[in-house]
């Protein structure tokens, strides 16, 4: 069971009865995240040293360093979606794992000033997915996300939008000609005009692009866990 903190009750994105989500992809293949490519004065900055230690304890401390900056980065989206003005500063995000399922599977929090963030990362292979939420959670509410490949011809923008609509097109039962993405700080998510009534969350990296919503119980045809997943569309590598 994920914990939630008191301040998800009196967030805004609760007072307007949505859940918000934030989602980071870190694609592993990328040359720039061996351990050897990070100078130390990144590590300093983006990290507290609480975080530093259980990075380098961690049996994969480069697995760890990207979980715990993609935990902050899906938790900084939903904080920009409170707060339009709010400045990126790392360390200020402070990341707690407290659950470790599988081995494959991170769940903790991410505490932002008042606000505590519910985090879920999910690596397999070379591939890293974090999910962050914030709202209050009812038991029948469903996390839908997904990565998808791209090749380098790909537009990253354009196919994370495709995948969303794609996949919401499956939870509505509808066509993909009636939904479209708006925008992009936030991206929001319409159908035939109008904006569906939940929050929407993208990202891509390298090879990579991902997608988490929140749809209400009974937008879709089929159940699926609160977490983050890797569809079986993606082959990871070891």
């Amino acid at each position: 069971m994920i914990r939630r903190g008191r301040s998800a009750a009196s967030s805004r994105g609760s007072r307007r009865g949505i859940l918000l989500v934030g989602n980071d992809v870190v694609d592993l293949h990328d040359p720039e995240t061996r351990l050897e490519s990070i100078h130390d004065r990144f590590i300093d900055r983006v990290f507290t040293p609480a975080e530093r230690d259980a990075i380098f304890a961690a049996c994969d401390p480069r697995a760890a360093l990207w979980s715990h900056w993609a935990a902050k980065e899906s938790a900084y989206k939903i904080i920009k979606k409170i707060d339009p003005d709010a400045m990126f500063s790392h360390c200020a995000f402070h990341v707690d794992f407290f659950n470790r399922v599988a081995g494959t599977r991170l769940m903790g929090s991410v505490e932002h000033e008042s606000h505590r963030i519910d985090v879920d990362v999910l690596h397999v292979g070379d591939t890293i997915h974090a999910v962050a939420l914030l709202g209050h959670w009812p038991h029948s509410r469903r996390v839908v996300s997904d990565l998808a490949p791209i090749s380098a011809a790909d537009d990253p923008s354009r196919a994370v939008r495709d995948a969303l609509v794609e996949s919401a097109a499956r939870e509505f039962d509808c066509s993909t000609a009636e939904l479209r993405v708006i925008g992009s700080r936030p991206p929001r998510l319409e159908r035939r005009g109008t904006g569906v009534g939940f929050d929407v969350s993208l990202s891509h990296h390298g090879r990579l692009v991902g997608f988490a919503y929140t749809p209400p119980s009974g937008a879709g045809r089929r159940a699926r866990p609160v977490a983050a997943t890797v569809r079986g569309r993606f082959r990871t590598t070891g």
